[in-house]
């Protein structure tokens, strides 16, 4: 072969390799705000404390639950408003916990980075507990109606992608799960989705 063949083969790897390095480095990361430090410590109740069973079940106000009938299940607190509620998740968890950790679907399943910083080590963003539907009998949660209309578009790649992403990040649906990056309407966000 010839010297300049191989010359410039190798200035274009390293090239690349550089790119990649820069893409990496300059990419957002997780910003340093307290709510999304917090979003998954599980020194906190699932979804704020939302009762699950009720927000499945139910589409009017979600209701908190209380600490009196509180279950442990992968490490997460899960409030219930009754003992009833709190029955029904023990006897099929997976049917009442929120797909993709609790998080927005569609961010799970469209939004990368260099534009947004979910990942991993980042999850985001909160979700509003009016803008949920539930699709082969589970629950799905999003920011706003907009992303919720948009997932709709094509739910089935969507739920794909979704799942694929969630369970590349972590085994098993609800090991990792949204516990503060919650709130109840997203009509009263200052920021219009």
């Amino acid at each position: 072969m010839n010297i300049t063949v191989i010359i410039i083969f190798l200035v274009s790897i390293i090239l690349l390799l550089i790119y990649y390095l820069l893409y990496y480095l300059l990419s957002p990361s997780c910003p340093h705000i307290p709510t999304l430090v917090n979003c998954t410590n599980n020194n906190y109740p699932v979804l704020g404390g939302t009762d699950l069973v009720n927000l499945y079940n139910f589409n009017d106000h979600a209701l908190t639950g209380d600490s009196k009938y509180k279950l442990i299940y992968l490490g997460y607190t899960y409030l219930f408003s009754n003992n009833y509620n709190k029955q029904l998740f023990k006897h099929d968890p997976d049917k009442y916990i929120p797909q993709n950790g609790g998080f927005c679907s569609w961010a799970i399943a469209t939004e990368y980075k260099p534009s947004f910083v979910w990942g991993k080590k980042c999850l985001g963003p909160a979700v509003s507990l009016n803008s949920k539907f539930i699709y082969n009998d589970k629950l799905y949660l999003f920011l706003a109606d907009k992303p919720y209309e948009k997932f709709k578009k094509n739910i089935e790649e969507n739920i794909k992608k979704a799942d694929d992403r969630y369970l590349k990040w972590y085994s098993k649906p609800g090991q990792i799960m949204n516990t503060t990056c919650v709130f109840d309407d997203y009509n009263k966000l200052i920021i219009k989705v």
